[in-house]
């Protein structure tokens, strides 16, 4: 639930948020038991838009130890879960564990046991907990962490490409800064003249 609070002078509202550490199994067992317990689909929630390269990164991320950002989950009074952020890092662990894609080649079967328990259990994902808050409530956090005033369908930025010109041979300029400032002048000889 949520408190009211005088901060900097106005009322607030305060968020109570318990903060865990889920082994990725847990997820996969949520979707998985016999009453679908996590709910990856709430109406505020938009499709599942990751690519297979963006999938491959979080896989990539988790077998290199960079860990995965945490998740937002809304916990309803009977112990049922919904996702308000994190549906395209969940939906990516659990396709994953369900043989829908391949990591380096082969499906998560195909993989030795070792590293299928290790990233099973020895993985965790940080958890911020909201029980019992209202759709509006949720919809409200929901819009906080992924809207803050800029609108969710934002195209794709596009991939860096190599830029010529530049002090260091092969440094990476981001072509969506080239459309918004023009060309860079950054590490060009200066024109005498």
């Amino acid at each position: 639930m949520m408190a009211r609070e005088k901060i900097f002078g106005q009322s607030t509202k305060f968020w109570t948020v318990e903060t865990l550490n889920w082994p990725i199994c847990q997820f996969h067992s949520l979707v998985h038991d016999k009453e679908s317990r996590l709910n990856l689909d709430h109406p505020y929630q938009r499709g599942l838009v990751w690519d297979m390269e963006h999938k491959l990164k979080l896989i990539d991320s988790i077998v290199t130890g960079l860990g995965i950002p945490s998740v937002y989950l809304r916990m309803n009074r009977d112990y049922s879960y919904e996702v308000i952020d994190g549906k395209q890092r969940i939906h990516t662990l659990i396709s994953f564990m369900d043989d829908d894609f391949p990591y380096n080649g082969l499906l998560y079967s195909q993989h030795d046991e070792i590293s299928r328990r290790s990233f099973e259990f020895s993985t965790t994902v940080g958890v911020s907990m909201l029980k019992f808050i209202t759709d509006e409530e949720a919809q409200e956090i929901y819009n906080r962490i992924n809207f803050n005033g800029v609108p969710h369908e934002i195209p794709l930025r596009p991939k860096p490409t190599l830029w010529p010109g530049h002090l260091y041979p092969g440094k990476i300029k981001d072509e969506w800064d080239l459309a918004e400032k023009g060309p860079s002048t950054v590490g060009q000889p200066r024109r005498e003249g």
